[in-house]
């Protein structure tokens, strides 16, 4: 994975008080790019978001 957005911070443009952090990629049985994201501040919670939806303006926006 080229390290362009690993560590980045986003927000969700729903739930913009919740910044996630860019972990790592992680692979999946699909040829999209996928990495998972841990919950600033509370890094036992996780989430696993296409690339392609994360660099969505509609949806994610990247902060900090």
């Amino acid at each position: 994975m080229d390290n362009d957005i690993m560590g980045r911070r986003y927000v969700a443009t729903d739930a913009p008080t919740t910044e996630w952090v860019v972990d790592d990629e992680v692979q999946t049985d699909t040829n999209v790019r996928h990495v998972r994201l841990l919950k600033s501040g509370e890094p036992s919670t996780s989430k696993l978001i296409a690339v392609n939806a994360l660099k969505d303006k509609r949806l994610y926006r990247m902060v900090g």
